[in-house]
């Protein structure tokens, strides 16, 4: 998840405009900003675009889902288990449990593009709870 997580951050947040704003890092001074792509325009507040942020919360959970679903239908079939709607929620339910845990305790809804600390904490919590209750559970 988390790398999913990475590559849309990225594109949709920091470098909406990258192609135009290349500029191999250097920051016009004599400093190195150590990235080639570089954003001019600062990003929206919650004031000036509240659909976008409205939008966020729920897009960030549906994808994360839908990343937890295809994760389980991988596992099940890497592991020759067959590839049922039954079995893949069988084998998700764990995941999806500890997913909705993580996201209420570290009220990811406040900061759902963040990778630091919001998307790691949910993606460690999610695959070591997910791991543990499908452990208890068998």
């Amino acid at each position: 998840m988390s790398f999913a997580r990475a590559a849309l951050h990225c594109v949709a947040l920091r470098y909406a405009d990258c192609g135009s704003n290349l500029d191999h890092g250097y920051d016009g001074g004599n400093h190195y900003a150590g990235s080639m792509f570089r954003s001019t325009s600062p990003r929206p507040t919650a004031a000036q675009s509240p659909d976008r942020t409205a939008a966020t919360p729920l897009a960030w959970v549906v994808a994360d889902m839908i990343l937890i679903l295809v994760f389980a239908a991988s596992g099940r079939r890497t592991h020759e288990h067959g590839v049922s709607v039954a079995g893949v929620l069988d084998t998700a339910w764990p995941f999806l449990l500890a997913y909705g845990v993580a996201a209420l305790v570290t009220r990811a809804w406040r900061t759902p593009a963040a990778l630091w600390p919001t998307a790691v904490i949910l993606w460690l919590v999610t695959v070591a709870g997910g791991l543990a209750l499908r452990n208890f559970s068998s």
